[in-house]
C-alpha cells in the first residue's frame, strides 16, 4: 500500500505542476496576442494602442498554429474605420493631450464637423484667417 500511495502522491503532483504550467503559457500567449495587436494598432495610427486590444472581439481573432493573430490588423482597420477618433490625425501624427489646437489642420477638422452637422453653419460664426 505505501507504493500505491506514493504513486498517487507522484501523479497529483504532476497534475499540480501540469496545471501551474498551463496557466504560465496561457498567460504568456495572452501577453503575446496583446502585443501583437498593440505593434499593430500602432502601426495603423492608433492614439493609445495600449488600449487597442479592448477593442477587438476575441471570439473574431484569429490565431495561427504559434498563436500569433493573424486578423487583428484586419479587425482594427475595421475599428478605425467606424471610430475615425481613436487614430492619430492623418494616422501618422502625434495627439496632443493638451488640448491645443493644430493650427494646420484645425480649418480641416472645422470643415469635417461642418459637413456631417450642417446645422453647426448657423451656430458657429466663419473663421477669418
Amino acid at each position: 500500500m505505501d507504493e500505491l500511495e506514493r504513486y498517487k502522491a507522484t501523479v497529483s503532483e504532476s497534475e499540480e505542476k501540469l496545471a501551474k504550467q498551463s496557466e504560465t503559457v496561457s498567460a504568456l500567449k495572452a501577453r503575446i496576442v496583446g502585443h501583437e495587436i498593440e505593434k499593430a494598432a500602432a502601426g495603423l495610427g492608433f492614439r493609445d494602442p495600449d488600449l487597442a486590444h479592448k477593442l477587438i472581439d476575441a471570439n473574431e481573432l484569429e490565431l495561427d498554429d504559434e498563436g500569433i493573430p493573424t486578423n487583428a490588423e484586419e479587425l482594427l482597420k475595421a475599428e478605425l474605420k467606424k471610430r475615425p477618433y481613436l487614430g492619430k490625425e492623418g494616422g501618422s501624427g502625434g495627439s496632443n493631450p493638451a488640448g491645443g489646437a493644430n493650427k494646420a489642420s484645425e480649418g480641416s477638422k472645422d470643415e469635417e464637423l461642418l459637413a456631417a452637422f450642417p446645422a453647426l453653419r448657423q451656430r458657429i460664426p466663419a473663421r477669418k484667417g
